[in-house]
């Protein structure tokens, strides 16, 4: 119970951060989105807890979909890559005083934003700067420069070791031994390459720009979209406008029944995200009920968990209605349990999203059950 209890929050917190760092109309600032990733990061680390530690053992939640690295992106926001690497860099400076390394001032040969996750830029730059930093012998010079390619703009790293121990190093050191630093694990690098992959980028070796940085060893890049990128992907001249809907069909109606204020904002931004609704609210499994004999809607999106009937309850009294039976029903719930899972496959909803909300599965699931063809409104899991 206490997984269920813990993911009802989890919901609103990852949710709403996903949704504001997707918002085109009303953009966060650059420190905003910073703020708001760490929130959907710290989110995504309490639901990994929750799926390994607070489950019992043989209770194991839904399998989640491929690639556990990427899914904790969130959607692309504008970041200025050249305050984030600033910010960054700074950071690497009392450790490179204490290893009696030069931190040489970033160069950046662009102004161009990326189109990234704050939180996983971040993560991904820490990576790299760790990676340069323990190559490094005393007197070495670390270098990072931003630039722009044809399809990228880049973050590069690197590192120009001494060709002899500088001022002050004691004789019989071992100055050509290998850096006392500890460099980034296997995992550590794929993981930030998974997150690079996650931003639409990758991660590999590569080399400073210009000819006087040719005494620079090979580094790290970190290639990723211009922040115009998905703007433009978004314009009349580049993509056809999808079709009008026929002018004597309303919006689709969607009922949701759920008793929670936070889940309920947070589906208003997800299917205002998703397309032109009209959403209308019940709390209660009683309501829901009368409110779907009012309203007639296309689909209904239920929880489970409710103060008076549950999910299962109203599903049924749904399915034996002949006014209400072929209306599809998504269920929208923490109780994730494999009994739960189960009892939800046999009760008929058209689909079973487990909290917090995976969005690209609940966008599919009412892509189905929205469709006008009888073979694509087949139930989903």
């Amino acid at each position: 119970m206490l997984g269920h209890e813990l993911r009802t929050p989890l919901n609103a917190v990852i949710g709403l951060s996903e949704a504001l760092l997707a918002d085109e109309d009303d953009p966060l600032s650059d420190s905003q989105g910073l703020a708001v990733s760490e929130i959907h990061s710290a989110g995504r680390r309490l639901l990994d807890l929750v799926e390994t530690e607070i489950v019992p053992s043989g209770s194991a939640v839904e399998p989640r979909p491929a690639c556990p690295r990427s899914r904790h992106v969130a959607p692309g926001h504008r970041v200025d890559l050249n305050t984030v690497v600033s910010a960054l860099w700074a950071g690497f400076a009392d450790e490179a005083a204490e290893r009696s390394l030069i931190l040489s001032a970033p160069r950046f040969l662009t102004g161009d934003g990326a189109l990234a996750d704050p939180g996983a830029l971040t993560a991904i730059l820490q990576t790299m700067g760790k990676s340069v930093v323990a190559q490094a012998r005393p007197g070495a010079v670390l270098a990072v420069e931003t630039r722009r390619s044809r399809d990228f703009v880049e973050v590069v790293m690197a590192v120009r070791q001494p060709l002899a121990p500088p001022r002050g190093f004691r004789i019989g050191e071992p100055f050509f031994a290998q850096p006392a630093a500890t460099p980034p694990s296997a995992r550590e690098m794929e993981e930030a390459q998974e997150l690079a992959v996650g931003l639409n980028g990758r991660l590999a070796p590569g080399r400073l720009s210009g000819d006087s940085q040719s005494d620079f060893a090979d580094g790290l890049v970190l290639l990723l979209p211009p922040a115009g990128a998905a703007r433009a992907r978004r314009t009349p001249e580049s993509e056809p406008a999808p079709p009008r809907s026929a002018p004597e069909r309303s919006r689709p109606r969607v009922l949701y029944v759920e008793d929670h204020p936070a889940n309920v904002l947070l589906m208003r931004r997800v299917l205002g995200a998703l397309g032109d609704f009209d959403l209308y609210v019940a709390e209660t499994g009683g309501q829901g009920l009368a409110m779907t004999h009012e309203l007639a809607p296309d689909l209904i999106l239920l929880d489970i968990n409710l103060p008076d009937l549950d999910g299962l309850a109203v599903k049924a009294r749904l399915a034996a209605d002949v006014t209400t039976r072929s209306i599809p029903v998504i269920a929208v719930t923490a109780n994730v349990g494999p009994t739960d899972i189960q009892r939800g496959h046999e009760a008929g909803f058209h689909a079973y999203i487990p909290k917090p909300l995976e969005v690209p599965r609940l966008a599919a699931a009412i892509q189905t059950a929205l469709s006008p063809s009888p073979d694509d409104r087949r139930a989903v899991a």
